[in-house]
């Protein structure tokens, strides 16, 4: 069972993800900290960020994803898996093209935090980041497109929105309320499909 935190930089991903890892397996993309190889294509993605080079990324994004994968989630299917981001998805959000689908899986289920632009951009400033309210603005439609038309589509994720303008108090409880849910809700699934199948 995976699921994704995903949202906007500055939403509150990485800091809900840290927290939610005393209840549950928690990874990231890119650079799983449960492969190894991720790693290193997590600091060569980093580093081509770093001097502007982000648009040769894109294969090191394809390969981390891949291993993460095959070496970590595909091994694990009982596993409550929490990812923060997820390549699927950042393709979509970011206009690129889906090559070497078959590598990619989409999630089982979406928790996107919803913080506004203006939060998002104080909260990257704490963070020493410096980006513009209108870049946030973008980057925030493109999200609200992509999760919210995929969400509903036949075969791919279940979504729940949190406004990550709260508290990280309410957004962590809210979260963990919503992962609880869907894994009492699977379980009751897996029982049905199993006494029918007696």
């Amino acid at each position: 069972m995976i699921v994704v935190i995903e949202g906007i930089d500055g939403s509150g991903k990485t800091s809900l993800v840290k927290w939610l890892s005393q209840y549950y397996i928690t990874t990231k993309e890119p650079g799983s900290p449960h492969v190894p190889i991720c790693q290193i294509f997590g600091k060569i993605i980093r580093f081509l960020c770093r001097i502007h080079l982000s648009f040769l990324a894109t294969p090191f994004f394809y390969l981390d994803h891949f291993f993460h994968y095959k070496y970590f989630i595909a091994e694990h299917p009982d596993w409550v898996i929490i990812c923060d981001r997820y390549l699927p998805i950042s393709r979509r959000v970011y206009g690129k093209h889906l090559y070497l689908k078959r590598f990619l899986k989409d999630p089982d289920y979406v928790i996107y935090l919803r913080a506004s632009a203006p939060m998002a951009v104080v909260r990257c400033f704490r963070k020493g980041e410096k980006v513009g309210t209108g870049r946030m603005e973008r980057y925030l439609v493109k999200y609200d497109s992509v999760l919210r038309s995929y969400s509903f589509t036949k075969g791919h994720w279940r979504l729940a929105v949190i406004d990550a303008d709260n508290r990280f108090e309410y957004v962590a409880t809210e979260a963990l309320d919503i992962i609880r849910y869907w894994i009492n809700e699977a379980r009751e699934r897996g029982g049905e499909k199993n006494e029918a199948g007696s």
